[in-house]
């Protein structure tokens, strides 16, 4: 099962939400949020996905994601970052190819055991290290049950403006590219003011950060499946290695030597 070290878990209940409170973010693990109560969307990547009680995401690694508040009403969530190199090829298979939005009934056993992880935590009932074990089960059941469980078909994501989906779509094919502003909205037949405006409103990022943390994250899988680092700044495009060096420590916290070491 899966190592202690790979999972991050958190629960959470805002009786007043901020829209300041939550990240927009990319990451290189996979993330599993419960939805509990709430008024609230979840942008992911090109899609808007308007979440109802008892909703599970499953966001996959290099994913751009965020929420976004639609009113103050409270706010709660359970959420579970993990990897899936622990897992059986099984879970692995699935987990390449799984729906982003699953709904599952109240009356569900997952939803018992969210509501069991929040009464021991209200309870104050188990140390860090029993939550952790709790949490692994409870990730672990999740995981096996999902891939025969109801897909929120009847609730469809609403995707982004046509030609920004076509910029993310290329952006993720094509994640060493490096086509300045102007030369990627000559392709898409757009102007740069337009690129530069709508990554920022719809995205609330700019194209430079989101092309910044995508080309690392690639670094990152080019360096974990063998590359030296030097391959993989040549691989991306990087002129000088210094500048791939600041780079990869900015976008994730670790050098790159550190990840080839892993």
């Amino acid at each position: 099962m899966q190592n202690e070290q790979t999972i991050k878990f958190s629960h959470s209940r805002h009786e007043h939400p901020s829209q300041n409170a939550f990240f927009k973010h990319i990451h290189e693990d996979y993330e599993l949020l419960y939805f509990m109560e709430g008024d609230a969307e979840y942008v992911v990547e090109s899609a808007v996905y308007r979440l109802q009680k008892g909703d599970l995401l499953l966001i996959k690694p290099g994913d751009y994601h965020f929420l976004r508040l639609l009113s103050q009403n409270p706010y709660e969530r359970f959420v579970v970052n993990f990897s899936s190199s622990d897992f059986p090829p099984f879970i692995d298979e699935f987990l390449c190819s799984a729906d982003v939005l699953y709904a599952l009934p109240k009356e569900s056993l997952v939803h018992s055991l969210f509501l069991e992880w929040k009464e021991k935590e209200k309870e104050k009932a188990f140390t860090r290290e029993q939550t952790l074990f709790l949490v692994r089960n409870i990730l672990g059941y999740v995981l096996s049950v999902l891939p025969t469980a109801k897909k929120a078909e009847s609730v469809q994501p609403t995707p982004l403006h046509d030609t920004l989906q076509e910029v993310l779509a290329f952006l993720e094919r094509e994640p060493t590219t490096r086509l300045t502003v102007s030369e990627l909205a000559e392709k898409f037949f757009v102007s740069p003011s337009w690129i530069a405006h709508t990554f920022k409103k719809e995205l609330g990022i700019s194209l430079s950060q989101y092309v910044g943390k995508k080309r690392m994250l690639y670094a990152k899988k080019l360096i974990q499946g063998g590359h030296t680092p030097t391959q993989a700044a040549n691989e991306c495009h990087f002129l000088e290695y210094s500048t791939f060096y600041r780079q990869y420590k900015k976008h994730l916290g670790v050098s790159p030597k550190q990840d080839a070491k892993r």
